[in-house]
C-alpha cells in the first residue's frame, strides 16, 4: 500500500470520527443545519476517498458497498440543491459508514498511532 492510499484511508477513519462526533449523543443533531451541512461536506469528501482507494483494497472487503459510495458523492455534489434528505443521510451514516470504517481499520489497524506520529510533526 503507497503513501497515497494511507492518506485516504486515514482521511476516511478520521472524517467518520468527526461524524460520529457530531452526531454521538443524538442522530437528531442531523437536523440543525450546520450539523448536516458539516457531515454533508465529510460523506461527499469521505466518499470521494473511498472512491480512489485501489481495487484490491476494495476487493479485500466486500462486505463494503462501494459503488454506493460513488453514487452518494455524485448525488451531493451535482444535485447540491438538495434531493439528498436528512433521513438518506442518517441512514447512509448508519448502514454503510459503520461498515466502511470497520474495513479500514482493518486495514490499517495503526491508524491512530500514525494519526498521532504525523500530528507530532
Amino acid at each position: 500500500m503507497t503513501q497515497h492510499f494511507i492518506a485516504h484511508i486515514l482521511y476516511i477513519l478520521e472524517s467518520i470520527e468527526q461524524i460520529e462526533e457530531f452526531i454521538s449523543d443524538s442522530p437528531q443533531k442531523l437536523n440543525e443545519p450546520v450539523t448536516y451541512r458539516a457531515a454533508l461536506y465529510l460523506v461527499q469528501t469521505l466518499s470521494e476517498s473511498a472512491c480512489k482507494l485501489p481495487d484490491d483494497i476494495k476487493e479485500a472487503h466486500p462486505t463494503v458497498f462501494w459503488k454506493r459510495f460513488s453514487k452518494m458523492r455524485n448525488a451531493i455534489v451535482h444535485d447540491y440543491l438538495g434531493d439528498t434528505s436528512q433521513e438518506e443521510i442518517a441512514y447512509f451514516i448508519k448502514k454503510h459508514l459503520t461498515l466502511l470504517q470497520a474495513a479500514m481499520e482493518k486495514q490499517l489497524p495503526e491508524w491512530r498511532q500514525l494519526r498521532a506520529r504525523l500530528q507530532d510533526d
